[in-house]
């Protein structure tokens, strides 16, 4: 059994994709919030707020995934 974890397990793809899905939600958010305004309508204001607290929520999964994976990565407690 390896006492640390490989390297490569550090750049986990998963948190990559995590943090592009982030940055779409964000985009998704302000295009919304744009048609909210516009449209002055109660639907498209939760629609971004449901989608702005689903995109911080994912943003702050990944970034504690990678902090995680870091942090059992550089241990040599295995």
């Amino acid at each position: 059994m390896p006492k640390h974890l490989p390297l490569s397990f550090t750049s986990c793809p998963f948190v990559e994709t995590s943090a592009t899905a982030s940055a779409t939600s964000a985009v998704t958010v302000t295009t919304i919030a744009a048609f909210a305004f516009r449209l002055n309508s109660i639907v498209a204001v939760g629609i971004v707020v449901v989608t702005a607290a689903d995109a911080v929520a994912l943003f702050s999964f990944s970034v504690g995934l990678k902090a995680d994976l870091h942090s059992i990565a550089s241990s040599r407690r295995f």
